[in-house]
């Protein structure tokens, strides 16, 4: 070695460590049945204003919240889908609505969990989501719904929807399609 490569070497050594040493703080235990973790790191990594007010940890534990609930909403976006599906019975509906619950929800977590000064989805409109969904499952028009809700959320995060639209009269009659005649 030469007298140069030795200040580098334990330079090395020491980055090494200390960046092990901080590994296990920014661990989370991903649970089963959400998303990926890298769907969710993704999210993370593209918005600079977010990772400025919150760690990619706070963050990631607010998706777990999301779908799983916490002591201030008990209720998840897996019980809320589970709710959603009782009553439809099994078959191509029930799996098809099954697919666009879990695409609507990865897409709205991954706004709602940031930090809420920047974020476009509150946790006010996933109330009137949810309100919504348990009462389209009185009318059978569940689905219908799921699909409406879609487009919103689409539209909230490109910018095409303010949120101050986002109430339970908009969703108060789901259509339904049309009565065909014989």
């Amino acid at each position: 070695m030469t007298k140069h490569s030795l200040p580098v070497a334990l330079l090395l050594i020491v980055a090494t460590t200390v960046s092990c040493l901080r590994a296990p703080a920014e661990r989370l235990e991903w649970p089963a049945g959400l998303p990926p973790l890298s769907h969710y790191e993704q999210i993370y990594e593209r918005d600079e204003a977010n990772q400025a007010v919150q760690t990619r940890r706070e963050y990631l534990e607010w998706v777990v919240r999301f779908y799983k609930g916490w002591k201030l909403y008990q209720d998840g976006w897996h019980s809320t889908t589970q709710d959603v599906l009782y009553g439809v019975d099994e078959g191509a509906r029930r799996v098809r609505m099954k697919k666009k619950m879990a695409a609507l929800g990865k897409l709205i977590s991954g706004e709602w969990a940031k930090n809420s000064n920047g974020r476009r989805i509150r946790s006010r409109e996933l109330s009137v989501w949810g309100q919504a969904l348990v009462k389209s499952m009185d009318r059978g028009s569940e689905e219908q719904l799921i699909d409406r809700i879609s487009h919103d959320v689409n539209a909230l995060l490109s910018g095409r929807l303010d949120p101050t639209e986002i109430d339970l009269q908009r969703y108060g009659k789901p259509r339904r399609p049309a009565a065909r005649r014989l």
